[in-house]
């Protein structure tokens, strides 16, 4: 698995060994950021949906490209309206993540890092 990666400690010699370390569990389900509240990232062609949560320690915020399903009234089911929605394009603040800086404390400069997840890249 390509994420244990993250979870071990590389030794001088180049080896690697498990590290122990804890699953920080969050305080509340996901929400979706201020900005997504009146927006339709199913169906408007524009909007990306970004879902924040916290913990004690960290906030993270999640975002997806929902262009083009939803989910269908009648069939009870998730329903794709396009099959090829195309790319958008949208912008991600770590402050998108309400009470943040109440996490991160007063010294906080704002400073966070972005991971893709399908590329695998820590940005």
């Amino acid at each position: 698995m390509r994420s244990i990666k993250f979870v071990r400690k590389k030794l001088s010699d180049g080896q690697t060994r498990p590290v122990k370390f804890k699953i920080l569990a969050f305080l509340v389900f996901g929400r979706p950021t201020r900005d997504c509240l009146f927006a339709d990232p199913a169906r408007d062609g524009i909007s990306l949906l970004k879902i924040w949560n916290m913990n004690k320690f960290t906030g993270i915020v999640g975002v997806f490209n929902c262009q083009g399903a939803g989910w269908c009234k009648d069939t009870k089911k998730n329903r794709i309206h396009d099959n090829s929605p195309g790319t958008l394009t949208g912008s991600v603040r770590a402050d998108d993540a309400d009470h943040i800086s109440q996490v991160a404390g007063a010294d906080w400069s704002g400073d966070s890092i972005v991971y893709a997840y399908k590329s695998r890249k820590q940005k």
